[in-house]
Order: structure tokens, then sequence, then C-alpha cells
């Protein structure tokens, strides 16, 4: 009979006895002390990650600001501030993006990535060394890389008379300053036979910087790579075999021609490339908050697209969804398709020209990339 009663002695010494019941109906006054205290614990993580999501997501917003040649219409970008779904944007009486079309997932999307020294640079800052049109189809989770070649001569509007391909962004910029990608667009439109929605300028500060960030990139060489002639970065000697290389030596490799040739840069461009998809996709940047805007703050100052901000968000979701593509790469070369010959120009300059005379062999090759 005593298992649920209690001694205790009160404040004056004597003993009281107390049920054991009525001992137990004060434990839940603790309890909800510690569950309040549990509470407010979450409730400041909550606002702290909150506060940090919304600073992270400006910060991005104006990253991608600064890369961003095209603010767009006033009304565009309010419009893209606002819960409307697609059908209605696509019938406002303003231009539309590839990425408003219905069914876009299903669609081609076509980028032309420039990779050159940069504005600053005295020798040639806006030549691009290396032209590549990245054509992404979301759908199936395919990627194709085409490289163009520096040396194709073509037509350059306004000018009357042909240059070399690598000349078109600077040409552009001297005949409309800070319309030069627009201008670069229309050439590689006509060259590929696809329309090039987008334009990406990469200078080599920030391909070196990216590849550093990501603490390097993964090559694995079916045999020893030397370039015996420096280019004005230095000299690069690889051994065969898998190996991690940096920012600098990626920038050695992917420039060097001496002891191959154009055509043979570009697929080491092709591979570099792929090492840099390959390890993004593999460390999650494009979905962690944190590891992105640290990503775009090396890009911020030394890479120009055309694209809007919010296309910029729905391009990097287009990439964060597609699982596992598969990567096909194509060189626009001399080789057996017979896609380009070797030529002079009147000035005795190397050039490359399309067969036939025309762009219509190119235009069926990169057409059926996927097939």
């Amino acid at each position: 009979m005593f298992e649920n009663i209690l001694n205790k002695k009160n404040d004056s010494g004597e003993i009281k006895i107390t049920r054991l019941g009525d001992f137990n109906h004060f434990q839940p006054e603790n309890k909800k002390k510690k569950t309040t205290v549990i509470k407010k614990i979450m409730i400041w993580a909550l606002a702290i990650l909150l506060i940090m999501g919304i600073w992270f997501g400006a910060r991005a917003n104006q990253m991608l600001e600064n890369i961003s040649t095209n603010d767009g219409s006033f009304l565009q970008r309010i419009l893209h501030f606002l819960p409307l779904d697609n059908s209605f944007i696509f019938h406002l009486p303003v231009e539309t993006s590839v990425l408003e079309e219905p069914n876009t997932i299903e669609k081609r999307v076509n980028f032309l990535i420039l990779g050159m020294r940069g504005k600053d640079d005295p020798n040639g800052g806006l030549l691009a060394d290396s032209s590549m049109i990245v054509s992404v189809r979301p759908y199936d989770s395919k990627i194709a890389l085409i490289s163009v070649p520096r040396d194709l001569f073509v037509v350059m509007p306004g000018l009357n008379q042909s240059r070399k391909l690598n000349e078109a962004y600077e040409i552009g910029e001297v005949q409309t300053p800070g319309k030069g990608l627009n201008y670069t667009k229309s050439i590689f439109s006509e060259i590929s036979g696809v329309p090039i929605h987008f334009a990406v300028i990469v200078n080599f500060k920030a391909f070196k910087n990216l590849i550093d960030s990501l603490g390097g990139v993964e090559l694995n060489l079916a045999q020893p790579f030397v370039e015996a002639v420096a280019v004005e970065e230095g000299r690069i000697s690889l051994p065969a075999g898998r190996q991690t290389i940096d920012g600098d030596t990626a920038l050695l490799y992917t420039r060097a021609r001496m002891s191959s040739s154009d055509f043979d840069r570009s697929k080491r461009q092709q591979e570099v490339i792929r090492a840099i998809y390959n390890k993004i996709a593999k460390t999650g940047i494009i979905i962690n908050p944190y590891r992105l805007n640290k990503l775009l703050t090396i890009m911020e100052a030394n890479t120009r697209t055309d694209m809007q901000v919010w296309e910029m968000g729905e391009v990097i979701k287009i990439f964060a969804g597609m699982k596992d593509p598969v990567i096909k790469t194509k060189v626009i070369d001399t080789g057996s398709e017979k896609l380009l010959f070797s030529a002079y120009s009147n000035q005795g300059a190397f050039i490359l020209l399309p067969t036939g005379d025309d762009y219509g062999k190119i235009h069926e090759t990169i057409k059926n990339i996927f097939n």
C-alpha cells in the first residue's frame, strides 16, 4: 500500500506524505519547458537558414546580372518575378526566349562557347582562341560538343570580305560596341545550320580559376603529351596515364597546337570540358546553393553571356535535371568526312574552307549529331 506514496519534508521539517501520482503530475511542466526551448531553437535555426537562403539568392542574382550583357525589357524582367504560368507570358507582346516556348524540354538548345584571353589583354584579347557549339537535348539527356576551327574563312557581315572565324567577335564589337555576341551568333548559325540561342565568353582566367576551384580535373592519357614550343603561359609535358591537372596545366594542354594540329587541340579542349562537367556533376555543385555561389563568384568578373538572369537560372535547372547524360563530340575538320579543305588566302595565310563552297555537309553533320 506504500508503493504509491512518497515521504517529503516541507520547509518546517515536517514529513508530508504525497501520493506518487500527485508528484508525477508536475513532470510535464519540465517537459513543456524543454519542448519550448527546443521549439525556440528550431525557430531560430529556420530563421537563420531563411536569411542565409535569401542572402545567397540575392547574391547569386547580383552575380548573374554582372555576367549577363542582356538586361531584357523592363516589362519582361518584372513578369518573371510574378507567379504567372508560361502560357500567360508566351502570349504577351514582349520578346520571348526559347526557354518560354512550348515543349522546350523536347527541343535542342544551342550554346556558343568562346574562349579568349579577355578584352584587357593587348595580345589579341578579343580573338577567339576556341569556339565550341554545345547542343543540349534535355528530354533524353544528350549533349553534343561541336568544335569549329578558328581558321575557317568566312564572309564577315558588314565588311564584304572574308576573314578568319576567330576574328568575328572582335569585328562585331568594333562595328557595334556591346553587340559582338549577336554578330558572332549569326555567323555560327549560318555555319552550323542550327539556331544559336545563347552565347558565353569565358576568358583564360575564368577557365583556370574554375578548374582550381574544383580541385583540378582528371585526365587519362593514352600516351605522354609534350609541347616542345612554349606558348606565352609556358611549356607543358604530361606523362601517360590517369592524373589530375590544375588550371594552369589545363590551359596549356588546351592551347598547345605546335606539336600536333588545331584539330587535335580542339579534341583536347573537348576532353577537358567533359572532365569539368563530370567533376561538377560528381560534386553536386550545381544543386548546392553555397558551392554554386562560390562558383559564380569565380566566374563573375571573367565570364559574359547574352542570357538574361532568369534564363541562366532555367539553364542551370536543365543541366541539374539531366541524369548521366550521353556526351558526343565532333570536330569540324578536314578528315574522312571531308567537311573542310585547306587553302591559302590572297595574303598567303593558312585558311580552311567548306567543301563544295557551302555549309551543306556541315549542316547535315550537326543536324544528325545525336543519331
